[in-house]
């Protein structure tokens, strides 16, 4: 749908200043980043924007994540950016962000908050007339909006407060009578301690409204709901990093920005394994999309087995030397990083629970505690490494060669020597568990109403279970021990499961933790 059969000239304005203080679903990221359908934002809302229309931005809050990724990914629009210096305390909002736009929008505009996205069928490629977006709103939710009150498709006025069959105000306008609007919302009255475009809208006569359906994402509440339209299902989400796969480029962000500066350098020593990496800003690289098939898809047996070669021709045969500094590298990933991870379940309610699928479990320092960590450093292997082999991150290209994606910053302190050990027993891990599986929901757990036993299940894929048979092979034609793989890949279950305390409300890192003290337990008897 079109706003006008009218061809008139316009430029579209983005009001991306704003903190988002009722946004916390990812650390460190401006809202208008937050990923939906393994995209931000930003781009979903530039796409019912033709590239030939110029875009105003205003910028204030981490304003260069904003400048750089769009100038990095959408390098085929044209941007206009202004700064917006008070973007913060009484008097800022979105009128004194639009204010500052006024240069360079002389001409009609549409603007739209950072936060909105409208349905996929509206094109915003025209203004004939002077309208607001308006869309109903629950009688529950009305007192959280802008509130407009209509006849006969004309805005009256607009109002906040809690109202039956109320249309909200969707944060989006468009603006014929330009020269009308300027004068009005330089009134800067202020409302709930922010200037708002409300005095630039009431300056216009014959402010039409236009219905639309309407995704905000401004609050936790609301972007969580948005996401069930738009689902992230590339990876399980972290609260401190993402992922974007958007217009020809894959972008990768890092809350910390050491490990995206890390990751950039690591591609360094996997120039013949990786895809071309480029900073987009101290948090963030991106490389060019690659189509392949991911190894998690691949059930050819010969070919799985062929893979493991490849991976022992490009990192395992490039051995390295055993020093002190590698030993003390193996104390931090194995031992410091697993007693550091699993503080936070210890003696807890779920550490308390005795059974797991039947299986008696003790407290899992006890079970940490008979696990001989120098024995796991002198059987490490200091070679070339990945850090996070798992089939999600290989790709197969129709050349036939693996493309190694996602690699992790460091092991330890070095960028350049790790151990296959560790990098095995991710491989090993995401056998057992896959991703693309717990994206889909494919696992649950159910805890006694005692909290003394619990029950935990998961869907295995067949080409995994495949490739896991192909890793003990290997290990065999190798000399490897697959025993000490499974350990590797036991520790990664119990030091992983904190990082998900947020993902599918906690649900998934309890799961982890659960099936890494059932494993841990088993791998200890197998032993005696």
């Amino acid at each position: 749908m079109s706003t006008s059969d009218d061809s008139t000239y316009f430029k579209f304005c983005i009001l991306a200043a704003g903190r988002g203080t009722r946004s916390t679903a990812l650390s460190g990221l401006h809202k208008a980043l937050f990923p939906v359908g393994n995209r931000p934002v930003i781009s979903i809302i530039l796409d019912r924007v033709p590239k030939s229309i110029p875009i105003v931005v205003a910028l204030g809050h981490k304003s260069e994540q904003i400048r750089s990724y769009l100038l990095s990914v959408h390098h085929d629009r044209s941007f206009e950016f202004v700064q917006v210096e008070n973007y913060l305390g009484l008097g800022s909002g979105p009128g004194l962000s639009l204010l500052k736009c006024e240069k360079n929008m002389q001409c009609p505009f549409i603007f739209t908050s950072a936060d909105t996205i409208v349905d996929e069928d509206f094109k915003f490629s025209a203004i004939a007339k002077n309208w607001v977006g308006v869309s109903q709103v629950s009688d529950s939710e009305s007192h959280e909006y802008c509130l407009v009150s209509t006849a006969d498709g004309v805005v009256n006025d607009f109002f906040y407060g809690k109202n039956k069959n109320s249309y909200a105000f969707t944060g989006i306008a468009g603006v014929k009578d330009f020269k009308e609007f300027w004068n009005g919302l330089k009134q800067g009255n202020i409302i709930k301690g922010e200037h708002q475009v409300l005095d630039g809208l009431r300056a216009l006569n014959n402010l039409h409204t236009l219905s639309m359906s309407w995704l905000d994402t401004g609050n936790d509440r609301a972007y969580s709901r948005t996401k069930s339209f738009y689902p992230n299902d590339l990876v399980v989400e972290k609260k401190n990093e993402s992922i974007f796969v958007d217009n020809g480029s894959v972008v990768k962000y890092f809350d910390d920005a050491d490990k995206a500066r890390q990751r950039v350098q690591r591609s360094d020593y996997l120039i013949d394994c990786s895809p071309k990496v480029s900073k987009v800003n101290d948090n963030m690289f991106l490389y060019s999309f690659h189509e392949g098939q991911r190894l998690s898809d691949v059930n050819n047996e010969r070919q799985l087995y062929e893979f493991l070669l490849d991976y022992h021709q490009k990192f395992g045969k490039n051995r390295c030397k055993s020093d002190s500094s590698f030993f003390s590298n193996c104390d931090k990933m194995y031992r410091q990083k697993t007693l550091d991870r699993i503080k936070q379940y210890a003696d807890g309610p779920l550490d308390k629970i005795s059974s797991v699928n039947g299986i008696q479990v003790s407290a899992v320092m006890n079970l940490i505690d008979q696990v001989d960590w120098e024995k796991i450093n002198e059987k490490a292997i200091a070679s070339k490494f990945h850090g996070d082999l798992q089939p999600e991150n290989i790709l197969v290209l129709s050349s036939g060669d693996y493309l190694y994606i996602d690699w992790r910053e460091s092991f330890g302190e070095s960028i350049s020597v790790g151990d296959m050990y560790y990098d095995l027993g991710k491989l090993y891990h995401a056998l057992i568990v896959s991703n693309s599986l717990v994206l889909e929901g494919n696992y649950d757990i159910f805890i006694d109403h005692d909290l003394s036993k619990a029950e935990i299940y998961f869907a295995v894929k067949s080409n995994l279970i495949k490739l896991n048979q192909m890793l003990q092979k290997f290990c065999l034609d190798m000399g490897l021990e697959y025993r000490h793989v499974e350990l590797v890949g036991i520790l990664n279950y119990l030091n992983i499961a904190g990082l998900y305390g947020t993902f599918q409300n906690g649900d998934y890192g309890n799961f982890l933790f659960l099936l890494g003290k059932k494993m841990l337990t088993q791998w200890i008897e197998e032993g005696k």
